[in-house]
């Protein structure tokens, strides 16, 4: 399946990915560089103990919905400590009893993701799919508030920030086709498959 990384303000789970060369941007030139002027200077402020230089600094996050909320977390949250950590509390246990077969596990983790209010509400529908179960599209779209807004419910699918704990690995094409899949279709089937639907 490749690494699980999870982001988490406090015991509240905010992103979950899968590690993959897939979350940059085709066709983007990635380089590395030592110093990048003004904005260089604004992070070492920032490390020097001035939590809000970072602030100045202007971006465009077109990323993966995990790499936006993990900047959002670092950008908004400053002041609060940001570490990385091997295992999250009650999160990483949870993930770990879904591993080894408590496929109902996940459902007692919080989550909390910013995004429009049909979204919010195509993730609280996701949420409710029991594992080994699926939903299509058009009913996401339905219990989301708007049946016609069935394009609506694949850019919530696509822009969940939360991975396999808001399980958009268990929405479908109308007719059971599995879709598309962030991490690619075949991490989808998998899971599907570990649910016990395939």
């Amino acid at each position: 399946m490749g690494n699980l990384n999870l982001l988490a303000d406090d015991q509240i789970l905010i992103g979950a990915n899968l590690s993959t060369i897939s979350a940059f941007k085709a066709g983007k030139d990635i380089k590395i560089v030592k110093s990048i002027p003004v904005i260089s200077d604004l992070i070492n402020d920032y490390f020097d103990g001035d939590i809000t230089a970072i602030n100045g600094i202007k971006v465009s996050q077109p990323g993966a919905p995990f790499s936006q909320a993990a900047w959002k977390a670092m950008r908004f949250k400053a002041g609060k400590d940001i570490k990385i950590v091997k295992s999250i509390p009650v999160i990483s246990d949870l993930i770990n009893d879904y591993f080894d077969g408590d496929i109902t596990a996940i459902n007692g983790i919080k989550v909390s993701q910013p995004g429009a209010p049909f979204s919010q509400a195509a993730w609280k529908a996701m949420r409710k799919i029991s594992g080994g179960k699926v939903l299509s599209y058009s009913d996401i779209a339905e219990r989301a508030g708007s049946a016609a807004a069935v394009r609506a419910a694949g850019s919530a699918c696509a822009n969940n920030a939360i991975m396999l704990v808001v399980p958009c690995h268990r929405v479908v094409k109308t007719g059971g086709a599995l879709g598309n899949y962030a991490y690619g279709v075949n991490k989808k089937e998998w899971l599907l498959r570990h649910e016990g639907y395939l």
